[in-house]
């Protein structure tokens, strides 16, 4: 029997498939932020993308190795270009109620020190007698 030679261009062409979300993470480009040195994704959802993509590698690992790297566990904004950041959104395992009860801590055990910088400022601007006392 004769082998029947089949033409490839007339079959239907099959579109490839486009890809979306966390999936196109890896083809953006990325660069790195000079006030954190973290990576910069451009806006929310790119961040989001990232962070859904390290939750969901640190939980591979967890199953196949028993341990994992990735601690990352929520995504903030970065300060403007003209304060030194980057103005995108970084990834953090820093949990947001940790970095909040660090912050009160320091100026709950800190209020000599505040109060000596406010006289300081006070008599630098004239506000405040160099010879006065104050309680």
């Amino acid at each position: 029997m004769p082998r029947r030679i089949i033409n490839t261009a007339m079959l239907p062409q099959r579109r490839p498939r486009r890809r979306s979300g966390a999936s196109t993470i890896t083809s953006h480009s990325r660069t790195i932020c000079s006030l954190t040195g973290k990576l910069r994704y451009r806006d929310r959802h790119q961040a989001v993308d990232a962070l859904n993509s390290a939750r969901r590698q640190r939980a591979y690992e967890l199953a196949h190795f028993g341990s994992s790297t990735r601690e990352e566990t929520r995504i903030y904004r970065c300060a403007d270009s003209g304060e030194g950041g980057c103005g995108g959104f970084h990834a953090t395992s820093i949990p947001c109620s940790v970095r909040r009860g660090a912050a009160a801590a320091v100026t709950l055990q800190t209020p000599k020190a505040v109060s000596a910088a406010i006289h300081i400022m006070a008599r630098a601007s004239g506000l405040l007698g160099v010879d006065e006392v104050a309680a």
